[in-house]
C-alpha cells in the first residue's frame, strides 16, 4: 500500500494494474523475504511462529480484482468473528498459489502447507521480530512492533442500498 500511495495520482488511472505492479516491485525489492517478520498469537494459546504476511478480516471476500472476488477466508461474515490468514513463506510459488486459490473462491488456501487460516476469532495479537508494515482498508499505516485486533460485534451499523430491481415484502 505504501508503494501505491506514493503514486496516488496514478491510482485513479491505472487501478488494479498499479496494485499489481506495486505488489511485484515490493516483493522483488522493498520487503525482506529472508526471514519471518512476526508471530501471531490466537486466543486458544496457539502461536503461528513464522509469519511473513497476514490478512485479518471480518468479512469475505477480502477485496475484488475487477469484478472477481478475492476470497481468502470463505465463510467469514460480519458477526462470525475475525479470520486470520498467515502466509508462512513468501516464495513466488506460495504467492501465485495463494492468489489463484483466492480468485477461485479461497477453499484451497487452508490446505496449503505454508498458509495458516484460522476463522471465528475474538482477537488476534501480532508480535513483530522488529517493526513491520501494516495497512487498514487500503491505507498504509506505517510500521509497528505489535498489533492487537479485536472483534466487537454490533458496534457499527452498515447501510446497504437495495438494488432498484429488487422487490420488497410488504
Amino acid at each position: 500500500m505504501q508503494q501505491v500511495e506514493q503514486r496516488g495520482g496514478l491510482k485513479r488511472w491505472l487501478g488494479h494494474g498499479l496494485f499489481a505492479y506495486a505488489a511485484v516491485t515490493t516483493w522483488l525489492s522493498h520487503y525482506d523475504r529472508s526471514r519471518p517478520r512476526f508471530r501471531v498469537h490466537l486466543p486458544s494459546g496457539e502461536v503461528i511462529p513464522d509469519g511473513y504476511f497476514a490478512i485479518i478480516e471480518e468479512s469475505d471476500p477480502y477485496t475484488f480484482f475487477g469484478p472477481r472476488p478475492f476470497c481468502v477466508a470463505p465463510g467469514t461474515e460480519p458477526g462470525s468473528g475475525l479470520s486470520v490468514v498467515v502466509l508462512r513463506d513468501l516464495s513466488a510459488a506460495t504467492l501465485v498459489g495463494a492468489a489463484v486459490a483466492a480468485l477461485a473462491g479461497g477453499r484451497r488456501l487452508d490446505g496449503m502447507g505454508c498458509v495458516a487460516v484460522r476463522p471465528g476469532l475474538e482477537s488476534v495479537r501480532v508480535e513483530g521480530f522488529g517493526p513491520f508494515p501494516w495497512q487498514v482498508d487500503g491505507d498504509y499505516m506505517g510500521e509497528v512492533d505489535s498489533l492487537e485486533v479485536s472483534h466487537r460485534p454490533d458496534c457499527l451499523d452498515v447501510v446497504v442500498p437495495v438494488p432498484p430491481d429488487a422487490t420488497t415484502a410488504q
